[in-house]
């Protein structure tokens, strides 16, 4: 009966590494101090390591990410505290080699075979692909492809908010447009290319001039628009701001452009 139960044990045992080796998730626990017990292969080589055996023992301030290490601790102790599991949360992980890479992370208390609290059980997968997809896709959707500028769809939740504002603060706000004179003879004979570097330096030009007053959004073809806020709380002042600020947009796109092996100069 005794050989029996051990090799039940056993098999029960060596079925529990395979789940832990086979599963497509990074696999681990700690004790109440937030040391590592165990973990699974694939954990220990996220941290570096080649065996799961030379992770027990270590804090997470120990490891390469140790940048997290404070906000990874208060996850286990809010845990253990709460005796209740915290699920799928994302956050940011540094590797060993200095990358960051985005983990969406399950906790749950651990227990002894008495019933008391000996720690968390922890796993987590590396939804940094993901990530990487979302912002790709918040960056086709409301920037412009070519200049990188916020385009039309942006700029109307911004001026939404804007009016907002504006609204509870009583400070006005100004929308300009403007566009390049004869751009399409300049891009027919200097060709696509050439027009393109041209519409680049034209957003970089009006970036620098608006700073930290306003956005600049470039809904399409050679046209801009520029959205100020927190003018003036007086109607004819904030006109004049509004034309101050024109004014140096016109005089910073009219200065001539070196494009290649060329100068060229348009005007708004």
């Amino acid at each position: 009966e005794q050989k029996r139960t051990e090799q039940q044990l056993r098999a029960v045992n060596t079925m529990m590494r395979l789940v832990l080796e086979t599963a497509p998730l990074r696999i681990f626990w700690k004790d109440q101090d937030s040391r590592y017990l165990g973990c699974n292969h694939a954990f220990a080589q996220d941290a570096g390591l080649t065996e799961p055996e030379q992770l027990v023992g270590k804090l997470d301030a120990e490891l390469g990410w140790h940048a997290q290490a404070e906000l990874y601790r208060a996850d286990d102790l809010r845990v253990m505290a709460s005796k209740t599991p915290f699920l799928n949360y994302e956050e940011p992980q540094t590797t060993p080699d200095g990358h960051q890479i985005w983990l969406r992370t399950s906790k749950v208390p651990l227990y002894g075979l008495d019933g008391k609290g000996m720690g968390v059980l922890g796993v987590y997968d590396d939804i940094t692909d993901y990530k990487r997809a979302q912002e790709q896709i918040h960056q086709l959707t409301h920037y412009d492809a070519l200049t990188g500028l916020p385009n039309r769809q942006f700029l109307q939740s911004s001026l939404l908010n804007a009016m907002t504002v504006s609204a509870l603060s009583h400070h006005f706000c100004a929308v300009l447009f403007l566009d390049l004179d004869d751009f399409k003879s300049f891009n027919d004979t200097k060709g696509p290319a050439v027009g393109d570097s041209l519409l680049v330096e034209m957003g970089r030009r009006l970036t620098a001039c608006v700073r930290q007053s306003g956005i600049v959004a470039r809904p399409g073809g050679d046209e801009f628009l520029v959205l100020l806020e927190g003018l003036s709380q007086t109607p004819t002042e904030a006109a004049a701001q509004a034309e101050l600020m024109a004014e140096r947009i016109r005089s910073a796109l009219s200065e001539s452009v070196v494009l290649g092996e060329g100068t060229v100069q348009t005007t708004p």
